[in-house]
């Protein structure tokens, strides 16, 4: 099964199918605790409910046009493809 994403979206896509579990659970909890949301097509930032409790994904997409801006975004040492088994 092949997954196309855009390009504004490629990274993102990219690095959630070249990282195992562990790595992607852990830079979704970092982003989480940043104030975004990480998943396989973006980096958004997340937004709140009237309780001030994260409510999902705003609109906005954070612009990450290599996997590395997606490291540095959340401030996660970059790690090459083959490192990402952790």
């Amino acid at each position: 099964c092949w997954q196309v994403y855009p390009r504004n979206r490629y990274a993102s896509g990219l690095l959630a199918w070249t990282g195992n579990d562990v790595l992607n659970r852990r830079l979704r909890i970092l982003a989480e605790s940043k104030g975004y949301v990480l998943d396989d097509t973006g980096l958004y930032l997340a937004t709140q409910s009237s309780g001030g409790k994260r409510a999902g994904r705003s609109e906005a997409i954070v612009n990450c046009h290599e996997e590395k801006d997606v490291f540095d975004t959340l401030g996660f040492p970059y790690l090459e493809p083959h490192e990402r088994n952790l």
